[in-house]
């Protein structure tokens, strides 16, 4: 995790530089939801510092994005990839929790529809945009709509917080990959429901909602 956020502020670091070098009039660069919530959690921290490097030079013009959890017809990001095969390891599933936490998936096409309203938009410099989608669920929810895209049904088993987070106590101090940890309990618990208000107003932002999407 240490590594993970150095090289992650590194890299940002590295490539604004270049950037500036380049000559690039104007830098988009892409964040995180994480942002809203990062304690806890090495990769939120690291863009939060990366949002920091990207806004303290004043070369360039810049516009930062925070997509939410990202899918799209063949799966998604490596966030949505990570929770599939959790949901699809056991016969039955073992879920953190209650599963009321709101999520709000986003279309990786909303993104590209998104970036390309933002490229060389003078309305857009120094403002930062939400893309979530288009309706928010609850990650108990997410997950069974999830499964259901792949033709899956499956019972869930809900562990206790506590419980999960002393399992991931021992198993991140015993094992090398563990198969739980405080990251993951985080990514489930949190809200991650961004509004995305500004992006409707000045992008035409107007993004597909996840249960008509996956369905």
């Amino acid at each position: 995790p240490a590594d993970l956020l150095r090289i992650n502020i590194e890299g940002t670091r590295n490539v604004v530089n270049g950037a500036l070098a380049a000559g690039v009039e104007h830098f988009i660069y892409i964040s995180s939801a994480s942002v809203t919530w990062p304690e806890g959690s090495d990769y939120a921290q690291s863009k939060v510092a990366a949002e920091q490097i990207v806004r303290s030079q004043d070369r360039m013009k810049w516009t930062i994005v925070r997509p939410t959890l990202t899918y799209d017809g063949q799966g998604g990001g490596q966030e949505y990839a990570m929770f599939m095969d959790s949901l699809l390891k056991y016969p039955v599933v073992p879920f953190i929790g209650s599963g009321r936490a709101k999520k709000n998936p986003v279309h990786a096409d909303d993104i590209a529809k998104g970036l390309q309203a933002i490229a060389d938009n003078p309305k857009t410099y120094g403002k930062i945009y939400n893309f979530s989608g288009g309706e928010e669920i609850s990650i108990r929810d997410l997950a069974k709509l999830m499964l259901a895209s792949r033709g899956i049904r499956k019972p869930f088993a809900h562990i206790p917080v506590p419980v999960c987070r002393a399992i991931a106590f021992v198993m991140e101090r015993t094992m090398k990959q563990p198969p739980l940890t405080n990251y993951a309990i985080s990514r489930i618990l949190h809200e991650a429901s961004l509004d995305c208000g500004e992006a409707r107003e000045d992008l035409g932002y107007n993004p597909a909602g996840v249960r008509s999407a996956l369905r």
